[in-house]
Parts: C-alpha cells; sequence; structure tokens
C-alpha cells in the first residue's frame, strides 16, 4: 500500500485482524502481511496504490464521488479477486 498524498485506510485480514488503522503519509509503503480475503476502506483512494504479491491491484471500479473506496480482494485459484 502506498499513497501520493494523505489517505485514510483500514485493512483488516480473514481472522478479523486490523493489519492497518490511519493515516497513510505520502511516500510511505506499507507492507502488510495476513490471510485473505482482506477488507480494505480508503479515505483519498485515487491518491491511493494497492497490490498483493507484488501485482497492482485496480480499484477504479470502486471508488465512489466521494473518493471512498470500500471492497474486498481475495485469491481464489491462484488468481486476485476484488469484490
Amino acid at each position: 500500500v502506498s499513497a501520493e498524498q494523505e489517505s485514510w485506510a483500514e485493512i483488516v485480514d480473514a481472522n478479523d485482524i486490523r493489519l492497518f488503522y490511519g493515516m497513510i503519509k505520502p511516500g510511505r509503503d506499507l507492507n502488510l502481511t495476513g490471510q485473505t480475503p482482506f477488507e480494505i476502506f480508503l479515505g483519498n483512494a485515487p491518491a491511493v496504490s494497492l497490490s498483493l504479491n507484488a501485482t497492482s491491484i485496480d480499484m477504479t471500479k470502486y471508488i465512489r464521488s466521494n473518493n471512498i473506496a470500500q471492497f474486498k480482494v481475495s485469491v481464489e485459484d491462484g488468481r486476485i479477486r476484488i469484490d
């Protein structure tokens, strides 16, 4: 997880472990470890970049008009799935 501008994030894994909760500062990279699926909630989502195991995640269709995004990321049969 990284951000071009300050952004708020909450990321929770399948075991209900909160992996991150707070502000992502510009230029800071977060490397998180947990079990999929991940529940992701982002503020200022257009400024955030996500990847899972070095694969970029395109979340553009989940970004609402208020720049908030909420979705789940899982892995099924080796493929990343976003819901």
